[in-house]
């Protein structure tokens, strides 16, 4: 019953067999082993008990199973998500060289400026399927939280920040801020 309410508390719980059925022949034979003993029929209770025990742990050994496919199944599951999204960040990453390196080379007399704002533009709307998927993963492994926390706020301020500098003609500095954006994609 533990096991269950604290899967219930997962934000992914895990999909585990209903095990009333077990779990009600183990209170049923409990009861019997207790009126047994009352009845001062000790071997008959005793007989039950260690039925009762063996039962408790052949189940405690299905749940155990159960969960260990569980989570073995969920982290091959993470593991091609994983692939998929280092593929979505490394694309990311270079495509935001490439304007970053436009970007140095541009002047705001430039006549491509505007496409340059709209391509900075598209791939910080693109980054968002990115962050919706490193966010879900991260929620999975804690041990991954901080950190992606951490690299997401910065990349998603420096995104926002550039695409004002570049609305306001300040290319040097936007160059500069998209540098920080790699880095904490590549990060």
């Amino acid at each position: 019953k533990q096991t269950q309410e604290k899967n219930d508390k997962l934000e992914t719980p895990y999909k585990l067999d209903d095990f009333k059925e077990q779990m009600g022949k183990i209170a049923n034979q409990f009861k019997q082993g207790q009126e047994q003993m009352k009845a001062g029929k000790r071997s008959k209770s005793s007989k039950t008990q260690k039925q009762n025990a063996h039962d408790l742990s052949k189940l405690a050994q299905q749940m155990a199973s159960m969960m260990q496919q569980q989570m073995a199944q969920q982290a091959g599951e993470d593991i091609e998500k994983l692939k998929a999204l280092t593929d979505n960040i490394i694309t990311f990453s270079f495509e935001q060289e490439d304007l970053m390196k436009t970007t140095k080379k541009m002047t705001f007399r430039n006549p491509k400026i505007n496409d340059l704002r709209r391509r900075q533009h598209k791939l910080a709307q693109s980054f968002s399927i990115v962050e919706d998927s490193l966010f879900a993963l991260s929620k999975r492994h804690p041990v991954l939280d901080q950190t992606v926390q951490k690299e997401l706020t910065n990349i998603m301020l420096k995104l926002n920040k550039v695409e004002t500098l570049l609305q306001n003609n300040r290319m040097q500095q936007a160059a500069g801020e998209q540098q920080f954006i790699m880095t904490s994609a590549n990060n």
